[in-house]
């Protein structure tokens, strides 16, 4: 019997599906999985959202189909939430890292980009090459605990934010 490429697709895609998720994938769905209001504190809560990369989309389908955020237009700038004035506001979510696991306990980040300040080229351009790139990337580290075979998050355990140059 010979199978169509068509099925082979759906086949292999049923079979992705059914495969148990590694150990530090589930951590990072975990991490995922919080509500908006655990991943964002009430000011810095973004309308858009958009993703490094399929992966870590993925990952954060459920806040996505939350209905709270939109997906940018393409090729806008995302603001930081709080920056003053019109634009789009959001974060570019760059991943979620497992660091360490011991036991039933564990550590893992998530990455936020926006754009902090608003670039201002001297001749007037929309676009230019400037010393400061005014992007901010923002880190959030969570303590995960593990009860009857299951990741959740503690708690927040501290958070940093680095300024591009």
């Amino acid at each position: 019997m010979k199978i169509s490429g068509a099925k082979k697709t759906l086949l292999f895609i049923a079979l992705a599906a059914c495969t148990p998720l590694s150990p530090e994938d589930q951590l990072r769905q975990a991490v995922a999985d919080q509500s908006a209001d655990q991943i964002f504190s009430g000011d810095a809560e973004p309308q858009y959202l958009t993703f490094a990369d399929p992966q870590t989309a993925s990952l954060f389908t459920k806040l996505m189909r939350s209905g709270r955020f939109r997906v940018p237009p393409a090729n806008a700038t995302l603001l930081c939430p709080g920056v003053s004035g019109d634009g789009v506001h959001g974060y570019s979510i760059g991943g979620v890292s497992v660091d360490t696991v011991m036991g039933d306990s564990a550590y893992a980040k998530v990455f936020m980009d926006c754009v902090r300040d608003r670039q201002r080229c001297p001749n007037g351009e929309k676009t230019c090459v400037t010393w400061r790139s005014g992007i901010v990337r923002m880190s959030t580290e969570y303590l995960l605990v593990r009860k009857k075979g299951e990741w959740k998050v503690a708690k927040p355990i501290s958070g940093g934010e680095t300024i591009g140059l």
